[in-house]
């Protein structure tokens, strides 16, 4: 999920994508975790109202302050 977080901040995949394939990874990790899960969608939601509501015109400005926290949590959680 870092990966494609600073695949994104590089510039090689857009906004749109790298917020569909996170929840993508997401699923295929199948964690057991609920409360893992849980939060997890507390940080990416935030992601997919941008997504939704901007679509493919998203910019590294737009995405700054929910994707640092994403950054964050993920950094966090699995260090």
């Amino acid at each position: 999920m870092l990966d494609l977080i600073r695949r994104y901040e590089a510039g090689s995949v857009g906004f749109y994508r790298m917020v569909g394939d996170l929840e993508g990874l997401l699923d295929a990790a199948e964690f057991k975790d609920s409360s893992l899960v849980k939060q997890w969608y507390d940080f990416w939601a935030p992601l997919e109202v941008l997504r939704a509501m901007k679509g493919t015109s998203v910019t590294p400005r737009d995405s700054a302050g929910p994707l640092g926290r994403m950054k964050q949590f993920l950094l966090e959680k699995w260090r």
